[in-house]
């Protein structure tokens, strides 16, 4: 199937959800959630019209309950009020409610999870002879040049059509893929569109009694065509300028959109920021391991936002957004480690650091890094645990293996070797940093109950 607009197509890969809908469909339908080793509910956000039933099932026959988040109802081996027990259960219980009333359900496990965490789900219940329920969950995804991937998650089971709208991120208003999609399709490829480009996209359901809300706007960039990273005010080009990396954010409270601006760090890190360039927004590092290239980005932010890396050798494109928290994600398998190209390689100096729990090599064994650290809040002090994140970066515990204290990262810019180092303690602490090479030491103190980490540009020669 082909969606046809003035320059722009998409190709249509319809997935029906719990079969064809209708706007107002014959008769009542059951629908089962099943509880799952993994502490969840599947399918954890079901979408129902009103008069329609749901059978849950303990068929994990984990120690669990289904607890609706306004207390309208609590089951297991049936429903408190209702004759039955709602306190959580091991059996292999089951039973069914009828909803009757349009409107939201959140519901959860009181074991396992609270309202909105944990083993949690949600029932949708539309009108039969009302609009369908807004979508959620729209993520744009770049293809290649000229293709992005959407995806969506319907909360209706009445509406007729969907209907898909873009527009140019850097301005124009939002006009119809056509035709529109028909009831029950989840996702649809856009093609047609012009390279290294930023497009939004949102979406709504539709019928005959009406029309949902559009979903908030996401935005993606196409990728750039092959051929080395070319860096550009929008561009930040990392590895060798074998990776591309463009950022597109959108404000959901205001409605206001654009591309992010690159900021350059060094051949690994580089930042984005929306409209201030004091304010930093997102920062992202790709680092080759070896057998595999991966990609790490933080958040400064809580708008909505797309980060789109390309590999110049591949071809491959990657999408990142929010994540839950606006914390970052690591994608632990980002990118296959094929050769860099785009620049010659330096040579590294390899040096004589032996790593040890208490001493953190990097740069081919050059630097030998260690931690001594005080608690100034009951005496106590030690040396610090060093785990290595690559042969640049690593980072040191102090008493808890799982509690990182401190990251740093040594990075040879060709004329100097700079250091670098963030802090997430407030303890004090003296960094010692040794050339094995050149045989020179330098330290770094933090004062007890300073929080601030620190940037040596010029730590050591190259």
């Amino acid at each position: 199937m082909r969606l046809d607009r003035p320059h722009l197509h998409a190709a249509v890969a319809a997935l029906c959800l719990l079969g064809a809908a209708a706007a107002m469909p014959a008769a009542a339908a059951n629908f089962t959630v099943m509880t799952t080793s993994s502490l969840t509910f599947t399918p954890a956000d079901l979408a129902i019209t009103a008069g329609d039933s749901v059978t849950f099932q303990n068929t994990s026959q984990g120690f669990h309950d289904v607890h609706a988040d306004d207390g309208s109802f609590r089951c297991a081996n049936g429903c408190d009020g209702q004759g039955g027990d709602g306190n959580p259960s091991t059996n292999l219980w089951s039973f069914t409610l009828t909803f009757n009333s349009p409107g939201t359900i959140p519901y959860h496990c009181e074991i396992h999870g609270a309202p909105g965490l944990g083993m949690h789900g949600t029932i949708t219940v539309s009108s039969p002879n009302g609009p369908p329920a807004t979508p959620n969950e729209l993520t744009a995804t770049p293809v290649d040049s000229a293709d992005i991937a959407l995806a969506w998650t319907l909360n209706s089971a009445n509406e007729t059509d969907v209907r898909v709208q873009s527009r140019l991120l850097d301005g124009g208003s939002f006009a119809d893929l056509l035709p529109l999609l028909p009831a029950g399709t989840d996702h649809v490829t856009v093609s047609g569109l012009e390279p290294g480009t930023a497009y939004a996209f949102h979406v709504r359901a539709e019928n005959g009694f009406g029309d949902s809300a559009f979903t908030p706007e996401v935005a993606a960039t196409t990728a750039v065509p092959g051929g080395p990273c070319v860096a550009g005010a929008q561009t930040l080009c990392l590895l060798g300028r074998r990776f591309s990396v463009q950022a597109a954010w959108e404000n959901q409270f205001n409605g206001a959109s654009g591309r992010a601006f690159a900021i350059p760090s060094t051949d690994s890190t580089g930042f984005f920021y929306f409209t201030d360039p004091t304010n930093f927004e997102l920062i992202v590092k790709i680092l080759n391991f070896g057998d595999v290239v991966k990609v790490f980005y933080a958040e400064l932010t809580n708008l909505r936002f797309s980060i789109t890396v390309t590999d110049s050798q591949t071809g491959a494109v990657k999408a990142y957004q929010n994540t839950p928290g606006d914390c970052g994600a690591i994608d632990e398998h980002g990118f296959a480690a094929a050769a860099k190209r785009g620049r010659r390689a330096a040579i590294a100096k390899s040096g004589s650091c032996a790593a040890g729990t208490n001493t953190l090599c990097l740069l081919n064994r050059r630097f030998a890094i260690s931690v001594n650290w005080m608690n100034q809040f009951n005496d106590t002090s030690g040396q610090g645990s060093q785990r290595s994140l690559s042969d640049q970066s690593g980072l040191f515990s102090f008493t808890d293996p799982t509690d990182v204290e401190l990251v740093m990262k040594v990075v040879d810019f060709g004329d100097r070797t700079a250091f670098f180092y963030g802090a997430l303690s407030d303890f004090a602490y003296d960094i010692a940093v040794t050339d094995t090479v050149g045989g020179t030491t330098k330290t770094y103190h933090n004062p007890p109950g300073s929080y601030c980490g620190g940037l040596d540009n010029s730590a050591f020669p190259p």
